[in-house]
């Protein structure tokens, strides 16, 4: 389940045990606004496909489909090499995993800080530019492995690219959106499937 967690997280979302969230920091950074608001408003009700290329020593492309209802209620979707859709599930208590064609789902208790803000809960230096059309957001992680570049679209309101990147500036990875729709999303998508073994993880 952690492959999963990580690869969500690493783009403001969710997400787990993973960088954004193993380094707890009791500096006081102020936000800025528009960030806030755009975990605060900007995932309510969104689907889009998210493609992840890491640049580092194992390179990779991968995308997955992500269905946020807000930013702690969200739903990832990816086919693996198998041809088949793998889902992982986040709510404010639990989290689930599961294969479409399999008989069962893991469950475990979800982290109250694994939402789409635990990278800037986690940031211990943000500054502010400009890119284009996006406003950039530098954040220094508590951790110092890691430094994240939020693109954030103002009239989408909502992260359209990050940047990870480590400690010496070279790339990590390059995480951007694409096919954004702002659809009601059906609370079914966000329900533990019927029919299948449940299997309790630590």
């Amino acid at each position: 389940m952690k492959k999963y967690q990580v690869i969500i997280l690493s783009f403001i979302m969710v997400l787990t045990a993973c960088q954004f969230v193993s380094a707890q920091t009791d500096e006081k950074v102020t936000v800025p606004k528009q960030l806030d608001d755009v975990f605060d408003k900007g995932y309510v009700d969104i689907s889009y496909t998210l493609t992840q290329t890491l640049t580092g020593a194992e390179k990779s492309v991968s995308t997955m489909e992500i269905k946020c209802k807000n930013s702690s209620t969200y739903r990832i979707e990816q086919v693996n090499s198998k041809n088949e859709k793998i889902v992982m599930v986040f709510t404010p208590q639990d989290c689930w995993t599961y294969n479409e064609k399999g008989d069962s789902v893991d469950v475990q208790k979800n982290n109250p800080d694994n939402d789409f803000k635990a990278i800037v809960k986690n940031a211990t230096k943000i500054t502010e530019g400009v890119d284009g059309k996006y406003t950039t957001y530098t954040l220094d992680s508590a951790d110092k492995k890691t430094v994240n570049v939020i693109y954030v679209d103002a009239k989408e309101n909502i992260v359209s690219k990050l940047i990870v990147k480590n400690p010496k500036g070279e790339t990590m990875s390059v995480n951007e959106i694409s096919d954004l729709k702002r659809v009601k999303l059906d609370d079914s998508l966000f329900k533990m499937p019927e029919g299948k073994k449940i299997i309790e993880k630590k």
